[in-house]
């Protein structure tokens, strides 16, 4: 029964209903990646943008509360003025920003990194916003001075190295871009995923963009907690921090808010860190370690870091489904037995015109039904139609 049939093809796939024609060419659809990204919006958007920069490893916005020059409305003239008087009050301009950048360590040229930089912001930036001053911001060296006791069979000069990593990916860490498979498998939803601009070396995730806050001290547990992590370290005897713009600290290091804390290279740190096993001091090899902190460093960046090859997938493809021929009907008059002349056999022509026009009348009494199964398979022949986002699809 046609009825039946309507009922078969309403449980299609969804893709399979929406399936083109072979040979027509048309594409209904935007993807993931072309109607839920939009432009840098907020704050984290545009943190998203710096760091998709190549030679960014962090940045950080703030919104300017009190603009210099500073501004004065004149009450009575209705003018903008730089003077101020008994009868001008000061304006403060909304949507400006500081942007305050922390480059990589290879990158020497620092003006071209930030004419790429408010090239980037200016192509993006929303109307009544601006970028009043961007900054890369001086290092702050920090240097750990510490005595560690370690396992007896175990090489210093790779715990050395592991040290080393540790406490520099938490004083200066690095974020970690993410594959779309990568952020599905977490469960985050699409619109999550695309929410905000299209980046070009992958995906941010937004818990950890807030996770990497600008530190504004470092506590010496913390570095204690990553180095007890290691395994054949023993014990932690005593720790002490300072910096190129501070006193040595047992418990806590202020940090300079316009400054970018990084751990002092590992050539003169190790003059600062001495290893035991038992009580007998350890001998240090600087090559050695320099060695296994280059692999390490290597093997971190390789598991981390997004491909940015063109094989990566950047987005979620239209699924293709089937093209499924669902107007297609027939008649609902062939499904009756032979005796009642409807159908594609019809009456014998010794039919009596009485019995002909029996069969006229039933085929007229059925036509209403069948007019109305005939509209509901076309109708859902152009299911396709009534989703479609182009304007051209009637």
């Amino acid at each position: 029964m046609p009825s039946r049939i309507l009922s078969y093809r309403l449980d299609f796939e969804m893709k399979d209903l929406l399936a083109p024609a072979p040979g027509e060419d048309r594409k209904q659809f935007f993807t993931a990646k072309e109607i839920l990204t939009v432009n840098p919006l907020t704050i984290n958007d545009y943190r998203k943008l710096l760091i998709d920069i190549d030679g960014v490893k962090n940045a950080w916005l703030e919104p300017i509360q009190n603009s210099k020059p500073p501004i004065y409305y004149d009450s009575i003239l209705h003018t903008l003025t730089f003077q101020p008087s008994e009868i001008t009050e000061e304006v403060n301009l909304n949507g400006l920003y500081r942007v305050m950048i922390e480059k990589e360590k290879n990158i020497s040229d620092e003006a071209s990194l930030i004419e790429t930089i408010k090239n980037k912001l200016n192509q993006h930036r929303n109307l009544c916003e601006d970028f009043a001053l961007i900054e890369i911001l001086p290092i702050e060296e920090i240097t750990v001075k510490a005595e560690i006791e370690v396992e007896a069979g175990f090489d210093v000069n790779e715990l050395m190295a592991k040290i080393y990593l540790g406490l520099e990916n938490f004083i200066s860490p690095n974020l970690q871009f993410f594959t779309l498979k990568e952020l599905l498998d977490r469960g985050k939803t699409p619109e999550t995923i695309f929410e905000g601009f299209c980046l070009e070396h992958g995906f941010l995730d937004d818990e950890q963009l807030d996770a990497f806050i600008k530190k504004d001290e470092l506590h010496t547990s913390d570095l204690i907690r990553i180095i007890l992590d290691i395994p054949g370290i023993n014990t932690v005897r005593s720790i002490k921090i300072n910096s190129n713009n501070s006193s040595t600290e047992e418990w806590a290091l202020a940090l300079d808010p316009h400054l970018t804390p990084q751990l002092k290279d590992i050539d003169r740190l190790t003059s600062n860190i001495t290893f035991y096993k038992g009580q007998i001091p350890c001998n240090l090899d600087i090559v050695q370690a320099k060695i296994y902190l280059e692999s390490l460093q290597q093997q971190y960046i390789k598991s981390t870091s997004t491909s940015t090859s063109t094989t990566q997938i950047k987005d979620i493809p239209i699924p293709l489904g089937e093209y499924r021929e669902l107007s297609d009907y027939e008649s609902i008059q062939n499904d009756f037995p032979a005796t009642y002349g409807i159908g594609e056999i019809g009456l014998p022509a010794s039919a009596s015109p009485k019995r002909k026009a029996q069969a006229k009348q039933l085929q007229a009494y059925l036509m209403f039904f069948e007019q109305i199964l005939a509209n509901y398979f076309t109708q859902l022949e152009h299911t396709k139609d009534l989703f479609a986002f182009k304007i051209n699809i009637t």
